[in-house]
């Protein structure tokens, strides 16, 4: 009878274990056909299973949730997605700092998520932490003012001409530099292999440009106003009252410097 007994009990035992190992394979499969789907470049019905498998029952695992927020970064990086896949990455890495993306990721993919990681701090004791959250709160408070009101240099001639020529230059310049990183960028998109390098490109390639053309016409605006003031303006050496102050402040909250005319 005792014999039938434990028998029973090892039976239901084994019977119940089957079924968890079951279920678990079949949750975990989530992520396993999610990777499968992205490997396929099927990157629609990656996220589909993605999204899946962070509510799953393994989803209290942050070891596998890492790597659920990991592959979340890859598929949305590849389709262009790169704000979303930089958080993506941050929430992998704040789960499991020492995940890490596979063999055959893109170069493009791997400097995006190296640079999410330096952004990011190992994890930390409970002393360090409370000892940082402490410093923050004293930088926030203490301020040191190390410049008052010290007075400038009279005006003469026409200064604000010379200023707003500079200005202008600078912007013109600026501008220059711009549209020839656009034309750089638009020769590696030209030459990229990879599709989410060639999305990175083509979006280079508008920002730089939209870029120099506001700068252009900021630069040109500007030189023709320092034209009209080469006219109107005074160009006497005449002292003049001059009531412009300067104040720099620096403490460990930031550095400010004021200038009034």
């Amino acid at each position: 009878m005792k014999n039938e007994l434990f028998h029973g009990i090892f039976l239901v035992v084994v019977l119940c274990c089957l079924v968890f190992s079951k279920g678990a394979n079949a949750e975990e499969s989530y992520l396993e056909k999610a990777k499968s789907a992205y490997e396929n470049f099927d990157f629609e019905q990656a996220l589909d299973l993605l999204s899946k498998a962070s509510t799953d029952r393994l989803s209290s695992d942050k070891t596998y949730l890492a790597s659920v927020h990991l592959y979340m970064g890859l598929v949305r990086f590849t389709l262009g997605q790169r704000k979303q896949a930089e958080r993506e990455f941050a929430q992998a890495l704040r789960l499991d700092f020492n995940v890490y993306p596979p063999d055959d990721t893109s170069p493009k993919i791997l400097s995006a998520f190296k640079k999410v990681k330096s952004g990011i701090s190992p994890p930390a004791r409970k002393e360090e932490t409370h000892m940082e959250s402490r410093i923050k709160s004293t930088s926030r408070k203490t301020d040191i003012d190390i410049g008052r009101s010290q007075p400038m240099e009279k005006s003469s001639g026409r200064i604000w001409t010379w200023i707003m020529t500079g200005v202008g230059s600078a912007a013109l310049v600026s501008a220059g530099v711009f549209a020839g990183l656009a034309a750089k960028s638009k020769g590696e998109f030209d030459e990229a292999k990879w599709a989410s390098d060639a999305v990175e490109k083509r979006d280079e390639v508008e920002q730089r440009s939209l870029t120099a053309n506001v700068l252009f016409g900021v630069g040109g605006a500007v030189m023709v106003g320092a034209v009209i003031l080469f006219f109107v303006e005074d160009g006497s050496n005449e002292d003049v009252p001059d009531k412009s102050t300067f104040r720099f402040q620096v403490g460990l909250s930031g550095v400010c410097a004021t200038v009034r005319f």
